[in-house]
């Protein structure tokens, strides 16, 4: 006879379930968005003490460490939306018990997976960082940085499936902090290791080191006290038993990761043509280009977060067979997107000339930056429309939907629409023609993705006994 689950009696219905949904999306991006903009500004702080040291080469060796961990984070994202999705749908079923096994996998698969890849990253380090084009003392200065930086990264993918876990529960604020504590402890003790205690660059490596374990610490401590603990098999032979559920979970996990990850892969590709097209126009377009990349994820912060925002809504939605609500959630993420993309874009063209004096640059970066905080800023309503359909494909078990429109996003609606636009607006038209792009495709995804729940919606109803 089986025991009953006692979390699973004392459960109360998914929050999710019931309730304003726009209060719900709100709630859980304003969240992350506080946790993604402490690490953009964590990031920032590490530049800008590196670049203190004075040395010429040390920002550029950064570069290429952090050109090399980009894909290793894309494996670990890829875990982490795979976890999300199926401890989601699991909860919002009412599966407490698989609920907690799938996290327990996911969690000791991420610490796995990324112990041997950190190992087999530092091994090659030094043929990665010449196949970059990474040479003499900057290649060796970033083989060095990348093997400090490895040594956090199983504890990097935990916090992170970590942080999944705990969004996939509907605790947003608790995801937050993980993300907040790694900032505020890389923030503090990058200029006390690299000047206080005289490590120079290596303390900047282990700066973040000490953020990642801070991280993982305390996902760990906040999921042990969440309703959804982390638990081994309960079973005469535990660790054997613990391997069986790993093979368990493996191959649906992997169903959702594998897509992710090839989905994150396609941003460097048609940012690596934006920036080489934009190289043609010299110096100070690519200077004004790249303070547009430092504004953008702080003034779309909101945007990024809504992505994982929404996707435990609707994990809990499917899981509970709500499809009313999944529609209701997509469609409530692509009005909350538009508003705010139209506010921001109003607070960007009204601190134009704040932005000009904190970034002086030539007349053709200043035109860049105009162009920008204008009307391209509203273009990115529908950027946010593609992020948000990606999260709602993921959830609604089509996550090669996700992958196809990210690689055509960035190839078809990125290289050809740039080569049009530049011809006609030059320098400009390296912005101009991934917004038009972006147009045409984030309004075909969000289109898509309402079609989709709402087919699944009537599949269900139709599978449904009276």
């Amino acid at each position: 006879m089986t025991t009953p689950d006692p979390i699973a009696q004392n459960r109360p219905a998914s929050k999710y379930l019931s309730g304003s949904l726009w209060w719900h999306v709100v709630q859980s991006a304003v969240a992350g968005s506080v946790g993604l903009l402490a690490l953009f500004a964590s990031d920032f702080v590490d530049i800008y003490f590196i670049g203190m040291l004075g040395g010429k080469y040390l920002v550029a060796a950064v570069g290429y460490a952090a050109t090399v961990t980009f894909f290793s984070t894309s494996l670990v994202i890829g875990l982490a939306i795979g976890t999300g999705v199926l401890v989601g749908k699991n909860l919002g079923a009412g599966n407490v018990a698989e609920a907690s096994r799938v996290a327990t996998s996911s969690v000791v698969i991420a610490f796995v997976v990324c112990t041997v890849l950190a190992v087999g990253i530092a091994w090659w380090a030094p043929h990665l960082m010449t196949a970059l084009g990474a040479q003499g003392e900057t290649a060796m200065l970033a083989v060095y940085f990348l093997r400090i930086l490895l040594i956090s990264l199983p504890m990097m993918a935990v916090a992170v499936v970590g942080s999944a876990i705990l969004r996939a529960q509907g605790a947003p604020s608790q995801a937050a902090m993980v993300t907040l504590t790694g900032a505020i402890i890389n923030t503090i003790m990058d200029p006390l290791l690299m000047f206080g205690f005289g490590m120079g660059f290596a303390g900047a490596a282990v700066a973040t080191v000490l953020s990642q374990v801070g991280m993982m610490i305390i996902a760990l401590r906040t999921i042990s006290r969440s309703e959804l603990r982390l638990t081994l098999p309960n079973a005469p032979h535990r660790w054997v038993a613990l391997r069986g559920q790993l093979s368990r979970h493996i191959r649906p996990l992997s169903a959702f990761a594998l897509p992710a990850i090839l989905a994150n892969l396609a941003t460097p590709v048609g940012n690596a043509y934006l920036t080489r097209t934009m190289s043609e126009f010299g110096n100070d377009a690519v200077a004004g280009f790249a303070i547009i990349g430092r504004l953008t994820p702080i003034a779309f912060a909101f945007v990024f977060a809504m992505s994982g925002a929404i996707g435990p809504i609707v994990a809990h939605n499917v899981g509970g067979k709500r499809y009313d609500r999944v529609y209701k959630t997509m469609l409530a993420s692509y009005q909350l997107s538009a508003i705010y993309t139209v506010f921001v874009s109003i607070l960007l063209w009204l601190l134009l000339p704040v932005i000009l004096r904190m970034f002086p640059v030539s007349a053709s970066g200043n035109a860049l930056i105009r162009l920008f905080c204008g009307p391209l800023a509203l273009f990115w309503m529908f950027n946010a429309w593609l992020f948000c359909a990606n999260a709602g494909f993921n959830n609604l078990s089509k996550p090669l939907y996700s992958t196809i429109l990210n690689w055509v996003r960035q190839t078809v609606f990125v290289i050809p629409f740039t080569m049009v636009a530049t011809h006609y607006w030059q320098a400009a038209g390296v912005l101009i023609g991934p917004a038009l792009g972006g147009a045409i495709l984030g309004t075909f995804a969000m289109l898509l993705s309402l079609r989709l729940s709402r087919r699944q919606g009537a599949i269900s109803a139709q599978a449904t006994p009276d």
